[in-house]
């Protein structure tokens, strides 16, 4: 699991325009270290962090977190989709979301979920699930900076 995180450390320095002797400069660690964790070792979260930043690519950090216990356990795998199909992928999930609102409703207005609401309750949060992916996955997309456009007046 770490060495295909290590082809992405790859990957998203190369896309980033950066040789390792430069990478690594700028991480202020040695080219044999960058190389070993291309190579799949483990690698510290304060450079991981610091990859974030410098290849301008938020996402390393979701899956340095997915290559721990907690990370699987908590995050969604994220799809990777172009812009147009993640957002029509979030506008069916939140249709989804807004058909459990009055059953949300209903079971939640007491404070607890009771042993007959369970069953309900555990599809409602099954069906909502898919909007995490979405968002996440949307959150990911590089934010590309609009050229030669005028405001709307």
């Amino acid at each position: 699991m770490m060495k295909d995180f290590g082809l992405q450390l790859k990957t998203c320095r190369e896309a980033a325009g950066f040789t390792q002797e430069a990478a690594s400069s700028l991480l202020h660690i040695s080219v044999r270290t960058l190389g070993s964790y291309e190579g799949g070792a483990n690698v510290p979260d304060d450079v991981v962090f610091q990859m974030m930043k410098i290849y301008d690519t938020p996402a390393l950090g979701y899956e340095w977190l997915r290559n721990t216990k907690t990370g699987r356990l908590l995050l969604p795998d994220i799809e990777n989709r172009n812009l147009p199909e993640t957002i029509l992928c979030l506008l069916a999930n939140l249709d989804i979301a807004d058909k459990c609102t009055m059953d949300l409703i209903s079971i939640g207005q007491d404070g607890k979920v009771d042993a007959k609401e369970q069953p309900l309750y555990c599809r409602i949060v099954d069906n909502l699930k898919p909007i995490l992916k979405t968002v996440f996955s949307l959150n990911f997309h590089k934010k590309k900076k609009l050229t030669g456009t005028k405001p709307i007046s």
